[in-house]
């Protein structure tokens, strides 16, 4: 009888052992699943509408990521594009100087937070230094990010209208023929 009621025990606690697990994983995958962009019909996409943009200001793509791919694109397609070399040259120009610009800035942001967790691991935290360095870091940030607007709104000033009619037209042909390729 001892043993009859000790193997009910031990197989009550392994149900309640099982569902307690089962119970934390579908809460882990209940809290755990992604919220995909989802451009519907009725307005934005939920991603938007619930202001879930990444910090670099959209879904995916930086303005700087942005720039990169079309100074590449234009330069990948100068032939089609009838590009001048007055044209490449600045092109070139543009994406070496954001390049120096970004990877500079890059370091002083970097160096900028080296300081404030040097500041933060004294025994006696100076609030005021510290809050001056997150300042220099985000203002730094902030530069950048200006930086890079500016550069992308020169490239968008190097091509000629009927050129960006072009890049427009190929770029179409490309997108178009890479989903045909997935079908």
């Amino acid at each position: 009888v001892f043993m009859l009621n000790q193997e009910r025990k031990d197989y009550k606690m392994k149900k309640e052992k099982a569902f307690v697990l089962l119970l934390v994983l579908a809460l882990m995958a209940g809290f755990s699943t992604p919220v995909w962009a989802d451009k519907g019909k009725n307005g934005p996409c939920k991603m938007c509408a619930m202001g879930k943009m990444n910090d670099k200001g959209g879904h995916g793509e930086s303005t700087k990521d942005k720039f990169f791919d079309k100074a590449h694109f234009y330069l990948k397609n100068k032939s089609e594009l009838a590009l001048s070399e007055e044209q490449i040259k600045k092109i070139k120009e543009l994406k070496l100087g954001l390049k120096k610009d970004l990877t500079m800035n890059d370091a002083e942001i970097k160096l900028a937070a080296l300081d404030v967790k040097a500041k933060i691991e004294e025994d006696r935290i100076d609030t005021a230094a510290v809050n001056t360095l997150i300042d220099k870091k985000y203002e730094l940030k902030r530069a950048a990010a200006k930086r890079t607007v500016t550069a992308y709104a020169e490239l968008k000033t190097v091509l000629t209208d009927e050129q960006k009619m072009k890049a427009k037209e190929f770029q179409g042909k490309k997108h178009h023929s890479k989903k045909d390729d997935k079908q």
